[in-house]
Order: structure tokens, then sequence, then C-alpha cells
């Protein structure tokens, strides 16, 4: 993604966990404590295969793959709180990411403009492919009996660091929007799909139905919320036929009762 489309994302990362905070109205004081954990995997295809232009015609191809598991680094905390007839809970557990991340893409000449001459055949530079290891923060949110989680790309160092270096790997190459609500994307913070930004090294979107009592009054001291999202789409294009995107994501958040 451009530096302008990171910078934003950055800064809906960091405004995050205030959302959450202020769209939790005032609730009992009384509840159950948990210290959290996650672990889970995740992988994620796009292809694109299609032509551009009129005069000139285009043709432009390539597919990528991000793969990647995460696990826990430290533990979180949370308080399950009864409010109404529904579950208040909150969450964010750092986790560290390891996988790989591929990807090709090539545009060249489908058809020459008569008279002219047609324009050099572009391919994307692959230097930072590979391998790839980085943080997500992996936030949980409930408010009444659904569990919204999320996972945004966080650095694994301190402020400042990075959790990548050497240069780029073509990702989702072709699509002309950043509306990406097709795919799962939600506009609220809590509801957004970070598995489109950051080259790929972030969370889809998912929910964990829940019944409220599960956690309140839980009668085993370890809990385990299993959940799942699968997604198959497709992004418009400056080529024919779109983008074709499909993520599988698959994780286990872990609630050992405290109090």
């Amino acid at each position: 993604m451009s530096g302008g489309k990171t910078i934003r994302g950055l800064l809906l990362v960091g405004l995050l966990t205030v959302a959450l905070a202020a769209s939790i109205a005032p609730a009992s004081a009384s509840g159950t404590s948990y210290r959290t954990s996650v672990s889970g995997q995740q992988n994620l295809t796009w292809s694109v295969d299609g032509t551009s232009g009129s005069c000139e015609v285009r043709h432009g191809a390539g597919n990528g793959q991000v793969s990647f598991r995460f696990r826990s680094s430290t533990p979180g905390t949370a308080v399950a709180k009864k409010r109404g007839n529904g579950l208040l809970f909150l969450t964010s557990i750092p986790a560290t990411s390891t996988g790989t991340i591929a990807g090709t893409f090539t545009d060249s000449v489908a058809t020459a403009c008569p008279g002219f001459e047609p324009r050099e055949t572009f391919t994307e530079p692959v230097a930072g492919c590979g391998d790839t290891k980085f943080g997500v923060r992996v936030d949980a949110s409930a408010n009444g009996s659904l569990i919204n989680v999320t996972g945004p790309n966080v650095p694994l160092g301190p402020p400042g660091s990075t959790s990548e270096s050497g240069g780029g790997c073509p990702f989702l190459a072709g699509v002309n929007s950043t509306d990406f609500s097709v795919c799962g994307d939600g506009k609220k913070l809590w509801l957004r799909s970070w598995a489109f930004a950051f080259q790929g090294r972030g969370l889809a979107a998912s929910r964990i139905a829940v019944t409220p009592r599960l956690l309140l009054k839980p009668k085993r001291r370890t809990i385990q919320l299993t959940g799942r999202s699968r997604v198959d789409c497709t992004m418009t294009s400056v080529y024919t036929g779109g983008v074709k995107i499909s993520v599988d994501l698959r994780y286990t958040i872990t609630l050992r009762r405290t109090s």
C-alpha cells in the first residue's frame, strides 16, 4: 500500500482502543476477570488476470499468497460484566506472527495501438517476498452476545521500530479502490478487516457468538473461544475481471479465570 494509506492505517490502529472504550456504556463494577491468550493461523490468496485500456490494450497478470501463524507473546487481561441482558467484554492480546509472503505481477502489452510504440513491460519487484515476522494485536470486544475480533499489525519492537525490511512484494495488484466492504471490512474500528492492509500482515474481521452466562458465571476455570472467518470476494480493478481474494482465518482465544 502507499505511504499515505499506511500512515492512515497506523492512525486508525492507534485510535482503536480509545474508540472501543468510548463505545462501552457504564456497567456494574462486579465482573469476572480473566487472563487471555490467543493462537491461530491465516491464509490469504489473490489473483488478477485481465486487460485494460482502449487503444493500447494492456494485460495484467499476477497472484500471491500471505500465510502465517500467530501466538500471543504476553497474556492480555479482560473483565466480563453483565450489561442488560447482554455481555460487556474487552481485551487486547499482543501476538507474534511468522510465515511467508509471495507474489508476482506483470503488466505487458496485449494489443498495440496503431502508429504508436507500445509501452514496456512492467514487473513489480519481489525483494520483500519470502519469510515474514511481524506483530499483531488481537482485539476482542463484546457489547451484547457477539464478540467482534480484529487484528491490526503492530511493531514487534519499541515505538518507531518496523516489522519488515528489505523491499516490497506484489500484493493485491490492480485493485483500484480502498473500500473493502465487499470483502467483509467494516467502517467502525472494531469491525475493521486488517487482512487487506500492511501487505496482508493483519487479521480478517470475525465474530464469535457467545452466551453471556458462559463468561459471566463460568463453570470451568479455563474457557476456549474458537473463531473462524472465510472470505471469497472480488475487488474492482483497472483490469477486467477484478482481483479475486480468498481469506481463511482460524484461531482460539483462551480465557483463564483469575477471579
